[in-house]
């Protein structure tokens, strides 16, 4: 089977768009595991952790949490992969912006089901928890298989452990080949991962200074709004 073929959005507003999505994924991430359940919708590399933690310590509410997350995550890659393939197999380029139009109304209603219910911490069972859990871990997969590339740089804007590997090697490259002249690309790669890098810590960070207000959620939410009319006037266009 062959690779879904990248839609063909000029780098620099792939990489705006890169931001916007990274923020935004911080900015949930955050909140839902500070204000909500402390689960990562978004970062499934500390779900399971969590899932083998709680697991060997028997905290089977926290363990199924981290699994309802980690689901709900695949089930969203898989419904976008899909998406995704189908237009391939029509010879046309993948269309991101339907996407981004599904990941911006599951955060809508994330964020007025927050505010509407105003759930404090939990680490007990909830049905709210598992329901904000399914559509935000759904909603960051769809974000994960919707934008891959910034020009000819691979991304990721749910999750950093890959894009820091990769920044250690291109930065290590020079000492293992003995290169003293600078490769141009190696640099460009390094600077958009750090830029998508620190979008995601930024909006993160601005949850958490934020607070706990749910109607917060709305900010990505709107952001996300906005990502998704701007990836269908560049399909337009």
């Amino acid at each position: 089977m062959g690779a879904v073929t990248e839609p063909t959005t000029p780098p620099s507003r792939a990489l705006a768009l890169a931001v916007v999505l990274a923020a935004t994924a911080g900015f949930v991430d955050a909140h839902v595991y500070l204000f909500v359940v402390p689960v990562f919708v978004a970062n499934q590399s500390g779900n399971l952790i969590g899932l083998g933690m709680t697991t060997g310590q028997e905290q089977w509410h926290d363990a199924a949490s981290a699994l309802v997350a980690i689901a709900s995550f695949i089930v969203g890659v898989l419904a976008a992969t899909t998406f995704l393939r189908r237009d391939r197999a029509r010879g046309v380029p993948a269309r991101v912006y339907p996407l981004l139009q599904i990941e911006a109304a599951a955060l809508l209603v994330l964020g007025l089901g927050l505010w509407i219910v105003d759930p404090t911490i939990s680490h007990g069972w909830r049905v709210i928890d598992l329901l904000v859990i399914f559509v935000g871990a759904g909603a960051m997969g769809v974000q994960s298989a919707s934008l891959r590339s910034v020009g000819s740089v691979s991304i990721t804007t749910t999750y950093g452990t890959g894009a820091l590997v990769r920044v250690g090697e291109k930065l290590a490259a020079p000492l293992r080949t003995g290169d003293a002249v600078p490769d141009p690309q190696r640099m460009r790669t390094v600077a958009v991962l750090a830029v998508v890098l620190g979008s995601y810590v930024g909006g993160a960070a601005l949850s958490a200074a934020l607070g706990s207000a749910h109607w917060l959620v709305l900010i990505p939410a709107l952001a996300m709004v906005g990502a998704a009319i701007a990836a269908r006037a560049d399909a337009i266009t």
